[in-house]
């Protein structure tokens, strides 16, 4: 651990996540700018796009719930029932009608 500018506690990251992390940016952000969710976060996603979407996962979406169900089941806190979105952009709580104010991931995408 190392000290920050206002002396509180830094967490390092470890080198090889630091390194993971780096080499998955271009991914993250083309993931993150895909058309599909700027057009569901700003509400324009054509109905038959996101039936197609719900159609392919049908099999997926439900261990999906469970999993989540059983995350929040044993969470110690309310603050650790909520999935890791972004901070901001098209997949954050708030551009998916989550709780304001919601803990979210403190990794950001990259600057394109």
């Amino acid at each position: 651990m190392t000290k920050g500018a206002s002396d509180t506690p830094a967490v390092r990251e470890p080198p090889l996540s630091g390194e993971l992390r780096d080499q998955s940016d271009r991914i993250w952000t083309g993931l993150h700018a895909h058309p599909f969710l700027s057009e569901l976060a700003q509400g324009v996603l054509p109905l038959e796009k996101f039936r197609f979407f719900l159609e392919q996962d049908i099999l997926y979406l439900p261990d999906f719930a469970r999993c989540i169900a059983m995350g929040a089941a044993k969470s110690a806190t309310e603050a650790g029932t909520w999935p890791t979105p972004l901070t901001s952009g098209p997949t954050s709580p708030a551009a998916m009608g989550g709780r304001p104010g919601a803990p979210v991931s403190t990794r950001a995408p990259p600057t394109p």
